[in-house]
């Protein structure tokens, strides 16, 4: 199952210029969970901060989105994730982030079936 580390490491590896450019998106984007944007937002703000030196800790989605934006959560994420396919690293933030998602499914009495 996804974590927390593997956010990181796919975070990490997004260029610079593709980083910058889906912040960019999130903030144009309108049809999405807000807590799941503010927590895109967040990691993304945390990776540029942590490039530039920060060693702040990055939070778990599952803190930030609550149980009854999950299930709309993983379908934004499969959503933004089509444009993103062939980007770098991108993509693959966007699955480490629904796997950790769905570990919190998968471990909750009320997950999604």
């Amino acid at each position: 199952m996804g974590s927390i580390a593997d956010i990181a490491a796919a975070l990490a590896a997004i260029p610079g210029p593709q980083l910058r450019a889906v912040r960019a998106t999130l903030d144009a984007e309108s049809v999405i969970v807000p807590a799941l944007l503010t927590w895109l937002d967040e990691a993304t703000r945390w990776e540029i901060e942590r490039r530039a030196g920060s060693c702040d800790e990055l939070l778990d989605p599952r803190t930030a989105i609550g149980q009854s934006d999950l299930e709309c959560s993983l379908v934004v994420l499969a959503i933004l994730h089509a444009p993103y396919r062939n980007v770098a690293g991108v993509a693959d933030f966007l699955d480490a982030t629904a796997e950790v998602l769905c570990t919190r499914a998968v471990e909750s009495p009320h997950g999604v079936h």
